[in-house]
């Protein structure tokens, strides 16, 4: 049985204007829930490896008010702002120096705000413990599967020819869009 630690990070302006538009708390249940009433990322890995392939909330050496789920403030003009690489590299780097060192958690989810301009849904690093998600993909079923599955190794399910989201069966191909 393995048990991997998520950190969830919703990236806000601190003139508060621009945050994700899914809250702490709803993340925290789309995420973690182990209930059979919320259909969450944490519930369908647990089946999916029969029990297991556990996500848990990752912590802070500080309490936390909602488990696995923090805010951080970037103190830039979003008004203009999109996300590329220079971005990224922003981002982790406040990261580590306000949160925690990159290394500290089996999986770290960055939730991008609102209106930020995105040429992308959600991106992860295949083999790597962080993916990033423009609003409001970080709350979706679809493209945590999706993302974490790139993060643990997997690669588009159609990959073959130019076709790679060609499957339809399931996360890691297009049927990613319909759960």
């Amino acid at each position: 049985n393995v048990e991997r630690s998520v950190l969830v990070v919703r990236i806000k302006s601190s003139d508060g204007r621009r945050e994700p538009s899914y809250t702490k708390e709803r993340l925290n249940e789309v995420i973690f829930s182990d209930s059979r009433n919320v259909n969450s990322f944490a519930f369908q890995y647990k089946k999916c490896s029969n029990g297991k392939l556990r996500f848990v909330p990752g912590t802070l050496e500080e309490p936390m008010g909602v488990p696995g789920v923090v805010d951080m403030v970037i103190s830039e003009n979003f008004d203009n702002l999109h996300f590329d690489r220079a971005m990224e590299r922003r981002v982790n780097d406040l990261f580590a120096k306000e949160i925690a060192p990159m290394n500290s958690y089996d999986h770290i989810i960055f939730c991008l705000p609102r209106n930020m301009e995105n040429k992308f849904l959600a991106f992860a690093i295949k083999n790597d413990n962080v993916s990033y998600y423009a609003d409001p993909w970080c709350g979706k079923l679809s493209g945590t599967m999706h993302e974490i599955g790139h993060n643990l190794g997997l690669s588009h399910s159609g990959e073959w020819g130019n076709q790679e989201y060609d499957d339809e069966s399931d996360s890691m191909g297009l049927g990613y869009n319909r759960f």
